[in-house]
């Protein structure tokens, strides 16, 4: 249908025009054996080069911020509390003085439980930090084990508190699927999490099914039997406790992976994630970060930068790759993501930013949301919202591929 129309590479920026800052700190203590990101374990950080390196950039592209409203500023990595206090505080001064000094509605840093301590959060807080997300992954010893991480439950649960006396918006992370990872296991994980919500507070989650990346060392274990997985059917039972449990303490999905209170959704949703599914622009700055940019002229841009820390701190920007992604692979991108949060799928965004693009699809696209809606595994929460049911969240890749499959 679609494909013998003439395709045009120009698009509309979103509506709102809001953007997403990301900025990569690629050392860690250790590197975790499930870990395909740009990461790097060494004794010897650079902290004050590898600082001055991200102003740089940030400096170099600060012309992808023009015009757009920066809501959100998000340190990942690798490990970030890794950086020096006071360099990381600096590379955050320098970007909140691009986004014009105007408020910011979410600054995160991701912290492993080992480095919560009192002196980090005063620094932090100091540096307009108002979020963590604490790789916590498990507080079962023999998992936690599995997983390759440096701490143990006790620390992770002191993490929490300390993150919430001091505070600051705490989301943990925690994985299922892991190698050997029984039942009763994860239903331990998931009451000390019931705990924290009910007698601390916690109001996010965010919850992940290890998958095994290639050239990982899991994957290499994996290929020789060294190491066992739980399937599709095991996973997917995981899956069912985690609904459960959540929601016998009020706290339900928002995407996938992504959990949230159900009183407090308003103030405890992951905004700079939230970005990202709304198929926003962002700029990433650092070893491995990607961007997102549509340009004056409605091209859409992604770039990656290089993996290698040497060849970052040497070139900078120039160890950076930028391809041209056509107007129809955006547009099924911005379908398959959406499909994967309760906010939906916004038609009149999509009619907004793609035009007559849009206009080719619309009909095969609305016969296919409409065939989801009769299985019960989409929903329209309004005449030009559609997000999959509660119930179907679970199989949203496969909702999404079904959506965007030959549009």
């Amino acid at each position: 249908m679609a494909k013998s129309l003439p395709e045009s590479n120009r698009v509309n920026r979103l509506s709102t025009a809001d953007v997403g800052i990301y900025i990569h700190v690629p050392f860690c203590e250790l590197v975790c054996p499930y870990c395909d990101f740009a990461v790097t374990a060494r004794k010897n950080i650079p902290h004050k080069a590898y600082a001055d390196a991200l102003i740089r950039e940030l400096d170099e592209r600060a012309f992808a911020l023009e015009g757009r409203r920066v809501r959100t500023i998000y340190v990942g990595g690798g490990t970030p509390s890794r950086l020096a206090p006071g360099e990381l505080s600096r590379v955050l001064e320098h970007a909140r003085q691009l986004a014009g000094r105007q408020p910011l509605d979410e600054v995160t840093i991701e912290a492993n439980p080992t480095d919560i301590t009192l002196e980090n959060i005063a620094v932090w807080k100091r540096a307009g930090v108002n979020r963590v997300s604490l790789g916590v992954q498990s507080f079962q010893e023999r998992v936690l084990r599995r997983l390759g991480r440096n701490h143990d439950g006790e620390v992770a649960e002191v993490a929490i508190e300390r993150l919430l006396d001091g505070d600051l918006r705490a989301s943990i992370d925690l994985i299922f699927g892991a190698p050997e990872q029984t039942e009763e296991e994860w239903a331990s994980d998931l009451e000390v999490f019931q705990r924290f919500v009910r007698e601390r507070g916690l109001s996010h989650l965010s919850a992940y099914n290890l998958t095994i990346e290639p050239a990982t060392p899991y994957s290499r274990m994996a290929s020789k039997g060294e190491i066992s997985i739980p399937g599709e059917d095991q996973c997917a039972r995981f899956y069912e406790m985690l609904f459960q449990a959540a929601s016998e303490v009020g706290v339900e999905p928002y995407e996938v992976s992504s959990w949230s209170s159900r009183s407090q959704q308003a103030n405890t949703r992951a905004v700079h994630n939230g970005l990202y599914w709304s198929g926003a622009e962002y700029l990433g700055v650092g070893v491995g970060a990607h961007s997102l940019e549509i340009s004056d002229d409605g091209r859409v841009w992604r770039s990656s930068n290089t993996r290698h820390l040497n060849a970052y701190l040497l070139q900078g920007r120039a160890a950076c790759e930028r391809e041209e992604l056509g107007a129809r692979d955006h547009l099924e991108e911005r379908i398959f993501v959406a499909l994967r949060t309760r906010a939906g799928l916004d038609l009149g965004e999509l009619e907004h930013q793609f035009g007559d693009l849009y206009a080719s699809v619309q009909g095969e696209l609305m016969r296919r949301l409409e065939d989801l809606e009769k299985r019960e595994m989409v929903t329209f929460i309004s005449p030009s919202v559609c997000a999959p049911t509660r119930g179907a969240l679970l199989l949203a890749d496969a909702i999404g591929a079904w959506a965007t499959g030959g549009l």
